[in-house]
């Protein structure tokens, strides 16, 4: 999303509320066609000369291929996958929303929609840590009879909490693709880290800052750098 995009939205509707959901598309409708590709790759093979970045992008529309594109990146799957898209959308609209508060005076009444979380995912984040409720409703910066108020609902997530579990969700997602298996990816969430001065990640994970810095520890260990 482009700032200029969010401006539009919020400054069409000033004064009521506006909902801005983040990206979760159908990622084939926005990669180069596989099949194409292919045929282009095997028509430069019989005629001997091969483009090197032809292939190169070849080669990453197979890495990003789906199976079915409408259960692949759908939902928070593509934020947990590349963050750094959702960082820049959210980026946008904030930016937006800035500049709308100095071109019409008020504050634009803006909401931004985290795709499907809904108050189901809350167990499914718990088993997958392998934590007791109260830790998790630490975690999430909710009291116990909040987190089971939440819980029974069926609406979705308010976005502060909904932002906590998919930085859980990312996170435990890295480390389970760094460390291979899940039993290992929960005991080193577990487990005191040197790289993070003896703290426990899960620990660390209540914030941004600290799920940011936790997730640079599992990359150099990814990298060698720390065993």
């Amino acid at each position: 999303m482009t700032v200029r995009l969010a401006i539009d939205a919020m400054g069409g509707d000033h004064g009521l509320p506006v909902t801005i959901r983040l990206l979760d598309p159908p990622l084939h409708e926005f990669l180069p066609s596989l099949l194409e590709l292919s045929i282009e790759v095997e028509h430069q093979k019989s005629t001997g000369q091969i483009d090197p970045e032809l292939l190169r992008r070849l080669g990453r529309v197979q890495e990003l291929h789906e199976q079915n594109p409408m259960l692949g990146m759908r939902g928070c799957r593509l934020g947990i996958e590349w963050p750094e898209i959702y960082r820049m959308q959210v980026q946008a609209i904030i930016a937006a929303a800035i500049r709308v508060k100095r071109e019409l005076g008020d504050p634009p009444l803006v909401e931004i929609m985290i795709p499907l979380i809904a108050a189901g995912v809350i167990d499914r984040i718990k088993k997958a840590l392998g934590i007791p409720d109260r830790q998790l409703s630490a975690t999430l910066g909710l009291s116990s009879r909040t987190m089971t108020r939440l819980r029974k609902s069926k609406r979705r997530l308010p976005l502060p909490v909904g932002d906590r579990l998919y930085r859980l969700a990312r996170t435990f997602t890295l480390a389970l693709d760094v460390l291979e298996d899940a039993d290992r990816a929960r005991e080193w969430l577990h487990t005191p880290q040197i790289g993070l001065n003896h703290r426990i990640p899960l620990e660390v994970l209540a914030t941004e800052a600290g799920a940011r810095e936790v997730e640079d520890l599992l990359r150099r260990i990814d990298l060698g750098v720390l065993a």
